[in-house]
């Protein structure tokens, strides 16, 4: 992803975190919520996170690589 936008000459979401270790540092639904929290660099609320491996994994359940978005409950709660 980040050379197919380099290569386009475009912008991408910052990458906020890296690790092969999600169930321990982020057992519940509840921490995961509170990681989606935050502010983007330019100030406004994040919408939230969107987790996806690493390296791509094609799922034919949805015909597409597997990803989770964790949306913000502070961002819908404003945007209501």
């Amino acid at each position: 992803m980040l050379a197919i936008c380099e290569a386009l000459g475009m912008e991408h979401v910052p990458i906020e975190e890296v690790g092969t270790d999600l169930p321990s540092k982020y057992p519940t639904v509840e921490a995961l919520l509170e990681r989606a929290e935050g502010e983007y660099p330019n100030g406004g609320k994040k919408e939230g996170i969107v987790i996806r491996p690493a390296e791509p994994v094609f799922c034919p359940l949805i015909s597409a690589s597997l990803s989770m978005k964790v949306v913000s409950n502070k961002y819908l709660l404003k945007n209501e």
